[in-house]
């Protein structure tokens, strides 16, 4: 692969980020893969090229002590990482050079995977001179505000520790987040590397007699570091009369400050600031002493707890939340939360026998095996991997807008695919949707089982608007005209249910008064529900008080109201049409039987024979266009029949019309 690594600090730099590229990079080279690294230079003004090292103008933020910062873009430097034919971007930094990644990143259209190397708020004094808690709230919910959006910008995440994790998770981010602890190439800091010759001349170099103890303190001095913790406990060590002496290896903005907070305690007898330190000697330092301490309460993963732990050093942390796995009180390393306890503890550990010292000092040293480079490697390779498979199919969103104030239509697309995605207002608000964002395929498919479930709730409960349904109207029309599978259809009615728009027995209560109303039969009332998905039993139980005399009532008022509509028809079919309309409707014969009993259908010989010359006109004309002679005769006297009269009437009145049926 060829993968540029993306950040405003890097070597000649020391700090735990720089730490971190630095063994990424080897690593990857390692591995046969071809490293770039972007990062600022020294210059504000030109670029500066050095094999693969691409070096973008600069700024340095003198507050953080060597930082730098470029601008969010450069254009001729585009053109560089363009060249490079880069095919994952790893970026380390939310600013600066972090923004150029991001652009670059959407611009060339390359997988981006981040890593959250600072907890920003634990920075924020920097930036709040007044010390203003409103100021730092707002710098807080600030610095929250941008990790979300720098966060989501990105295919993968990866966070050094549970911690960060569930902070990013905390400030909203919506990316796949791995916990990857930075590896280290341990072998350097192992005890055995340095004779006890080396180990004599630094404690010597240092002014520390051999009958005194060694406490190391590693890493930026900067307020957030919380070395005043560590000061205030060589105040009550010197107190004791304890024979300790604590050596502060780093440089920072707040060096002069804690120097002279030494001076004020007057521990500057029993306490040695060595300032910035070249990387190469720093693991000597680990291996000149066994106790190491930080009060921290800042960091992201604590490179150097990992360092002094590789040197067999016992670890004195404040920190717990990134170190749970790391250590286990008085088994691999001590917990403290203030100066006195710190010193209590380091009394405990030198109270140990040899014997129990040296217990600890082993299982701090397995604790950090799995830290090494190589499990580091392999971790950050998987990322890359699913972040450029997520890239070949990521989706981007390029319309939305806002429907019926209840739900989103996210328009998005991909090379091959584009989705019209129906979302509810929490799922577009949690998501931070937008135009222009680019949507993973795991999300988007995510989406589409939201959208197909939320297309088909407005559906349903614009089927209901129209009437009440049952349970079994509701599950045929969804499995009709939805693509929901059965378990959210179940899911979905059972809503329904609880809401209220769903009752079946209130809708049986209902559909049955209706039923009545319009004068319907027993049987014509229980098939319909039925039919509906009533159960048979529930729809006999309401009708349980309906009477034979009620339905022949309402058959009656059938009859009454039908009876005007068959002036034009004889008796015969009058009372045959009536009979069909009543069995319809739902009535049984026996109601039938009774409700026709109570009219008397016969009609005069006048009206019957009036009747069938009309019938036989309009018929005789119809047939004779089609048939003749005793074809003619025989379609007529069938229809005829068909129509309700006897057989006699319709022979008596062909042989008086004497229209020739016999001529062919």
């Amino acid at each position: 692969m060829r993968i540029g690594l993306f950040s405003d600090t890097y070597a000649p730099e020391v700090n735990g980020v720089v730490t971190s590229i630095v063994t990424l990079q080897k690593e990857l080279e390692k591995h046969g893969h071809e490293v770039f690294v972007v990062t600022t230079a020294q210059s504000a003004i030109h670029i500066q090229k050095d094999g693969n090292i691409l070096r973008l103008p600069g700024v340095e933020l003198k507050k953080l002590y060597g930082y730098r910062m470029s601008g969010p873009f450069s254009v001729i430097g585009l053109a560089d990482i363009r060249a490079m034919k880069l095919d994952l971007i790893h970026v380390h930094t939310e600013f600066g050079i972090g923004t150029f990644a991001r652009i670059v990143s959407k611009m060339l259209n390359i997988p981006l995977v981040a890593t959250y190397h600072t907890m920003y708020e634990d920075y924020t004094h920097y930036f709040n001179p007044v010390q203003s808690k409103t100021i730092d709230k707002t710098l807080k919910n600030i610095v929250s505000g941008w990790s979300q959006v720098y966060g989501d910008m990105c295919n993968e995440l990866i966070a050094p520790s549970e911690k960060t994790k569930d902070r990013l998770i905390d400030y909203g981010v919506d990316r796949p987040i791995h916990v990857i602890p930075t590896g280290l190439d341990l072998s350097r800091f192992y005890h055995d590397n340095f004779t006890d010759k080396e180990r004599e001349d630094l404690r010597t170099s240092l002014g520390i007699a051999n009958d005194r103890t060694m406490l190391l303190f590693v890493g930026r001095i900067a307020e957030e570091k919380s070395i005043d913790v560590i000061l205030k406990a060589m105040k009550v060590v010197k107190e004791k009369n304890l024979p300790i002496t604590c050596v502060i290896v780093g440089g920072g903005p707040a060096l002069d400050m804690y120097k002279e907070m030494a001076a004020t305690l007057d521990i500057t007898d029993v306490v040695v600031f060595t300032g910035k330190v070249v990387p190469a000697d720093v693991p000597l330092y680990y291996s000149a002493t066994n106790l190491f301490v930080s009060a921290s309460l800042s960091e992201t993963q604590g490179l150097t707890f990992i360092e002094a732990m590789a040197s067999s050093n016992i670890v004195f942390a404040a920190e717990r939340n990134i170190l749970a796995d790391l250590i286990t009180e008085d088994e691999s390393g001590y917990y403290f939360d203030t100066a006195d306890e710190l010193v209590t503890k380091i009394e405990h550990h030198l109270n140990k026998s040899e014997d129990g010292q040296v217990a600890v000092a082993n299982a701090a040293f397995e604790r950090v095996k799995p830290y090494d480079s190589s499990f580091f490697y392999n971790s950050i390779i998987r990322v890359y991997e699913s972040a450029i498979t997520s890239t070949k199919d990521v989706f981007i969103v390029e319309n939305v807008k806002l429907k019926n104030n209840n739900y989103f239509v996210v328009e998005c697309k991909s090379a091959t695919e584009e989705y019209e995605l129906l979302l509810k207002l929490e799922t577009y608000y949690d998501s931070n949707i937008q135009k222009g964002k680019t949507i993973p395929r795991k999300q988007i498919d995510e989406y589409i089982k939201e959208s197909i479930y939320n297309r088909a709730y407005v559906a349903a409960i614009k089927f209901m608007a129209t009437k009440d349904r049952t349970r079994k109207e509701m599950y045929d029309f969804l499995c009709q005209k939805t693509e929901l599978d059965i378990k959210s259809i179940n899911d979905m009615i059972d809503g329904f249910e609880n809401s209220d728009y769903i009752d079946d027995e209130r809708y049986v209560e209902h559909e049955i008064e209706s039923m009545k109303v319009s004068l319907f039969g027993r049987k014509k009332i229980i098939a319909d529900l039925v039919k509906k998905g009533i159960p048979y039993e529930m729809v006999q139980d309401k009708l349980a008080d309906e009477t034979d005399d009620f339905y022949i009532e309402s058959a009656v008022k059938v009859i009454e109201n039908t009876l005007p509509s068959m002036v034009s028809k004889n008796t015969n079919k009058t009372k045959l049409l009536i009979q069909q309309k009543l069995e319809r409707m739902g009535y049984n014969n026996g109601i039938i039987y009774e409700a026709m009993r109570n009219f008397e259908f016969e009609k005069s010989s006048e009206i019957e024979l009036a009747l069938l010359s009309k019938e036989y006109e309009k018929q005789y004309e119809r047939l004779a266009k089609k048939y003749s002679g005793y074809e003619l005769k025989s379609k007529l006297i069938t229809t005829l029949i068909r129509k309700g009269f006897e057989y006699s009437q319709v022979d008596e009145m062909i042989k008086e019309r004497n229209d020739g049926f016999e001529a062919d």
